[in-house]
């Protein structure tokens, strides 16, 4: 039974690998931020894609 519940404790999120193409000046630029504000870059680009989700919304019901 204890193999049955593993991986669905509360709070277990299942993380899965988004690939992207960024202009290398915009990369070295987050990198450094990332590094400056010791904020990992899975961190800051989760917070800046569910900001930009946000923003989606907000907008479409606008139009």
């Amino acid at each position: 039974m204890k193999a049955a519940s593993f991986g669905f404790k509360l709070g277990w999120q299942k993380k899965l690998e988004k690939c992207g193409r960024l202009p290398k000046d915009l990369k070295i630029a987050f990198e450094i931020a990332c590094a400056r504000l010791e904020v990992t870059q899975t961190a800051a680009l989760e917070e800046a894609i569910r900001d930009w989700l946000k923003k989606q919304e907000s907008t479409s019901g606008e139009k």
